[in-house]
């Protein structure tokens, strides 16, 4: 069986955050494609008329921003249009992104790490939470979950069934 660079790299990222401890705040990848896609690896976010493209595809709902960013930070290559529909590869990415990439950016940010930090960041952006640090203060992990809603529920209904 051969294995490729993009299996590799995986690998020995994961084993690498694993390894420091950096997964204690890891977010739940099944109860996070609940939220997103429902499980639908051809689901399709909301369409921007003007660029004419979704903003968000596939299981994890991924932005090619999201996508392009994984890369940058990982060193993967997985092609945004070629891969995004791939369940496999999505969920791969969606994993990368909410469990790696975006814990960088709040230590960069000084922004305490959390599971609804993670998925406040990973659905409304690293902009939005960094918000929310600033406006709400002490209360701003409340004001993640009351933005998360009810899919805060299904988040986390769908990661108790793993």
């Amino acid at each position: 069986m051969r294995v490729t660079r993009f299996q590799v790299v995986c690998l020995l990222t994961f084993a690498l955050c694993f390894a420091v401890g950096a997964q204690s705040n890891r977010v739940s990848v099944p109860g996070l494609i609940a939220t997103e896609s429902r499980g639908d690896a051809g689901a399709k976010g909301d369409y921007h008329v003007k660029s004419g493209t979704y903003l968000s595809l596939g299981l994890g709902q991924m932005s090619r921003a999201a996508w392009a960013d994984v890369n940058q930070h990982l060193g993967w290559e997985a092609d945004y249009d070629a891969q995004v529909m791939n369940g496999s590869v999505n969920e791969k990415y969606t994993d990368a992104y909410v469990n790696v990439v975006i814990p960088k950016y709040l230590k960069r940010y000084g922004i305490p790490d959390s599971v609804p930090a993670r998925l406040v960041a990973y659905k409304y952006g690293i902009g939005r939470i960094r918000t929310f640090y600033r406006d709400y203060q002490a209360g701003w992990e409340r004001a993640c979950l009351g933005r998360l809603g009810k899919q805060w529920q299904t988040y986390r209904e769908a990661s108790d069934e793993q």
